[in-house]
């Protein structure tokens, strides 16, 4: 019974991967981060959201440079940006350019088939905070993810 004035306290139980247990602060911080995803294959794009998905991570997807610059201008919970190199308008390399002069703060990954190490020389110059090569690895897909969320660099991310 609950007295006008008196707080009233709950107990409740959980469960997460299936255990009763409480999620980590990095699983309660990714349900707030949003990642967009730049790329023109819609398979490629199904894929990635899926997998964020699967780890709660709220997602965007655009098919072009212009719409995912725009997003990164108004969405201001976008933490993370997933591209690839062969986008419509603007390429993976003027999005990064785009992005970093808006908000320095958005972490991004280049999603690429052109893998040589001339290709990652380019793209690490270029300013990109990792590279995953395509086809991906879920694994290293996972990791490069939870890496950008604490802000590491990654310089390659091969399968």
């Amino acid at each position: 019974m609950n007295l006008q004035g008196q707080n009233s306290s709950f107990v409740c139980c959980t469960y997460f991967n299936g255990k009763n247990q409480i999620p980590n602060k990095e699983y309660m911080k990714a349900k707030k981060t949003t990642v967009l995803i730049a790329d023109c294959d819609e398979a490629s794009c199904f894929l990635y959201k899926e997998i964020l998905n699967s780890l709660s991570i709220n997602s965007i997807v655009t098919n072009n440079g212009i719409t995912a610059l725009q997003k990164c201008d108004e969405e201001k919970n976008i933490k993370i940006v997933l591209t690839e190199i062969r986008l419509n308008y603007l390429d993976g390399i003027q999005l990064l350019h785009g992005i970093r002069n808006l908000r320095k703060n958005i972490k991004v990954a280049l999603l690429t088939a052109s893998a040589t190490s001339l290709d990652f020389e380019k793209y690490k110059d270029a300013g990109f905070d990792a590279v995953l090569t395509k086809p991906i690895s879920t694994k290293n897909f996972i990791l490069t993810i939870k890496n950008l969320k604490i802000n590491s660099k990654i310089k390659q991310t091969q399968h």
